[in-house]
């Protein structure tokens, strides 16, 4: 349980510093909104390939 949490830990560390490196170079040339924008577009492009893995079972109740 101990290496897991590291691991993830290690990640979350990482994932933010690279975060910051990108979000601050997206900052410089568009502007300081334009990293905002940049998750939006994810955000939505995320959802869209997502929502297609949901199926109606997924949603309905589990037979008794």
């Amino acid at each position: 349980m101990r290496t897991g949490c590291g691991v993830y830990i290690l990640l979350v560390i990482g994932g933010s510093a690279v975060g910051g490196l990108v979000g601050g170079l997206v900052a410089r040339l568009s502007g300081i909104t334009g990293p905002f924008w940049c998750a939006g577009v994810a955000m939505v492009v995320l959802t869209a390939v997502v929502w297609r893995g949901f199926r109606r079972s997924a949603f309905t109740e589990a037979p008794a």
